[in-house]
């Protein structure tokens, strides 16, 4: 369906039900509730792909795309007083060019979606009658109303010489000896967004994002499988990963350092983190869920609660959101709310300035949304057909510092760590993967390459660890960072799905950092070579 006509549908259907009253009879009397508050969004996705394992492809879509449709509803039916509570309900795959079906099938969502809210109102009073749990009523804040229509993006299927070169990394690699097997992806998503509510926003909002990644499974020489794995992303046409050739190349140089590389104990080590791991560190012990106002409310995360205008690391780091960040592959102009998205400063010379907020948690906090309210799709991913719910979540980070060296310094001043405390080697590792545990803050990162530096200079590729710890202990412990920027891209994944995300950050020296060791399996060799 044409933008227009979409837009006009959607706002048609708010009007038409924001008024709807729902009678409860109570002690005798009649109480009439209409909703607080309607919002309808419509997503569609248009996905070309290509899958290649081993060199061949096993799925085409490059040229024709698969098509996404969906719709999400939220209403807040309650009072002013206590509070509200939501129904929330979405539907896929339905039939947008067909109007009359389009609308029997909205009108059917509708009619669900404010029962429940209304179901799920009772329901919070009841639960509030003994206990004081005001917190799960849901209230927004006062917001401005802006209305914003986008760009039209030109949708374009992924560039032949891209897939080229994908094929022919796989087929090279596939043909080294000790390879069990490898396989890359290509994938270019044109989304877009529609969003009405009952307060007269009307949002229309489109974004492209393109991604390859490349896998492969490295037979060690004492018969373990090492899995090496890289990613490319980009906000703009897949066309543009051709600049990534080097990186592909290296790919051939450090599986061959993979197939000899030894493994290190349990302990506590200095290490070098590169820019994109600080990045991954900082996403994760810190902004990716734990500075979520949804969380901080409902008393789920408590890391960085009550800690507003505290030094939680050292005084010479910065970090500030950007959605708006231009070219950046977290960009967004509106967030799930129709709230404009702003940059913020989340951390100022090492004090917490600020969270992550929808307008629930900006009310809850006595404040205005900065527009980080996020989510993957209208579903939830969780396999069970509900409606996903949007939550605060981070865009594209900014780690800066005033207490910087040259990158070579860093090195240097790492193994002279090593020298004065009688340490035998200090690590530089790269990672760009991790996960939080939300509740205890407690987070890991997986590294995609590592390496022993011995005070001497000599380096020697390590395997299979982990890093862990809490956000407390290893923030507090970055001692000086490198003096370059770098940018690191990926997918942020949580309830509301995974969403595009960046960071950029210096390099920096950390002389005590967590390592787990990870057993690997060791095959029995193989029958024919």
């Amino acid at each position: 369906m044409e933008r227009d006509k979409l837009l006009r549908f959607l706002r048609k259907k708010v009007d038409k039900w924001k008024d709807i009253e729902q009678v409860l009879r109570i002690a005798g009397h009649d109480i009439g509730i209409k909703p607080h508050y309607l919002s309808i969004s419509h997503h569609d996705k248009h996905i070309f792909s290509i899958s290649i394992a081993d060199g061949d492809i096993v799925l085409d879509n490059r040229n024709r795309a698969s098509k996404m449709s969906g719709v999400h509803f939220k209403v807040l039916i309650g009072d002013e007083i206590q509070g509200y509570e939501k129904g929330i309900g979405a539907m896929e795959n339905i039939p947008f060019n067909q109007e009359r079906s389009l609308s029997k099938l909205t009108d059917h969502c509708l009619d669900l979606v404010l029962k429940t809210g209304l179901q799920e109102y009772l329901s919070a009073l009841e639960v509030n009658l003994v206990k004081d749990n005001s917190w799960i009523f849901e209230r927004l804040s006062q917001e401005k109303v802006e209305n914003y229509i986008g760009p039209e993006l030109k949708i374009e299927p992924i560039s032949d010489l891209l897939i080229q070169r994908a094929i022919s990394w796989s087929d090279t690699m596939s043909r080294l000896p000790f390879i069990f097997e490898s396989s890359s992806f290509v994938n270019s998503i044109y989304g877009r967004m529609c969003f009405v509510d009952s307060e007269g926003r009307y949002i229309v909002e489109e974004n492209h994002r393109g991604n390859m990644s490349i896998t492969a499974t490295v037979e060690h020489e004492d018969l373990s499988r090492v899995r090496f794995f890289n990613s490319f992303v980009t906000n703009s046409h897949p066309s543009q990963l051709l600049s990534i050739d080097e990186a592909v190349e290296e790919s051939f140089k450090q599986v061959e350092r993979i197939r000899t590389a030894t493994r290190i104990e349990s302990g506590q080590y200095p290490c070098i983190f590169p820019h994109k791991t600080v990045g991954t560190l900082t996403h994760e012990t810190f902004g990716a869920h734990l500075l979520s106002g949804k969380y901080i409310k409902q008393g789920v995360s408590t890391a960085f609660k009550g800690k507003k205008g505290q030094l939680i690391m050292p005084e010479f780091l910065t970090i500030v959101d950007n959605p708006q960040r231009e070219g950046s592959f977290g960009f967004y102009m509106f967030d799930e709310e129709g709230i404009r998205s702003q940059k913020i400063v989340l951390v100022e010379n090492g004090i917490l300035k600020n969270y992550l907020l929808d307008r629930d948690s900006a009310d809850y906090f006595g404040t205005n949304s900065n527009g980080h309210s996020r989510m993957q799709w209208v579903m939830s991913l969780d396999g069970n057909g509900s409606a996903a719910e949007p939550e605060p979540r981070i865009s594209n980070m900014e780690i800066t510092s005033s207490n910087q060296v040259s990158d070579g310094e860093l090195i240097e001043i790492m193994k002279k760590h090593c020298r004065d405390n009688n340490i035998d080697f200090g690590l530089y590792v790269e990672s760009s993967a991790g996960s939080v545990n939300v509740v205890d803050g407690n987070f890991c990162l997986i590294p995609s390459r590592a390496y022993k530096i011995y005070p001497n200079g000599k380096m020697e590729e390590v395997i299979d660890f982990f890093i862990t710890g809490h956000p407390y202990n290893i923030l507090q412990r970055i001692k000086v960072t490198g003096d370059t920027y770098e940018t690191n891209a990926g997918l942020c994944g949580a309830e509301s799905g995974w969403i595009p995300t960046q960071e950029t950050a210096p390099s920096a020296f950390i002389p005590k950092v967590n390592i787990q060791t990870q057993e690997s399996v060791r095959y029995k060799p193989k029958l024919l070579n």
